[in-house]
């Protein structure tokens, strides 16, 4: 069950690519890859939820991923839940996919708008997963320059 942790944190980055290969123009095929991908990471997140064990205290294996990422300093790509994070990430794929949706009457930098909070919401579910400081700092840094970005897009 532990890959459903890195398909969460992992789809909206796939929405963002196929966003930025969607020709131009064609905004309301922008707003139905995000309102699917948030959709799709949503039920995820609800997967994961009822597969949790409510009655173990603690990380629970099952949702945990180690891999090394730089050897050299002793970083891994290291994701887990706990009974803290999992309300959390419910939430936040819940509230993304309304942000899309009540998003949908923006007219201006369609394209941009969109790839940004799919960025965002993978970010936020980054800090929310991380269990290295590393990732968990990168994972910070990206939410606050997407947040930056997408208050500074042309509406």
């Amino acid at each position: 069950m532990s890959y459903l942790l890195n398909y969460i944190l992992w789809l909206p980055v796939l929405g963002i690519i196929a966003i930025l290969f969607t020709p131009k123009g064609k905004d309301q095929l922008v707003r139905y890859i995000s309102l699917a991908t948030t959709g799709l990471t949503f039920v995820l997140t609800l997967v994961l939820y009822s597969g949790f064990d409510q009655t173990v205290a603690g990380m629970q294996e099952q949702f945990s991923i180690k891999v090394p990422w730089i050897e050299q300093f002793n970083i891994f790509y290291s994701l887990g839940i706990d009974g803290i994070s999992l309300p959390m990430i419910l939430l936040t794929g819940l509230l993304f996919f309304i942000c899309v949706l009540s998003s949908w009457t923006i007219t201006k930098s369609v394209k941009a708008y969109f790839a940004l909070m799919l960025m965002l919401q993978s970010s936020v579910f980054g800090v929310f997963m991380a269990m290295d400081f590393f990732l968990f700092y990168v994972c910070l840094l990206y939410t606050s320059d997407a947040a930056d970005e997408e208050a500074s897009v042309d509406l």
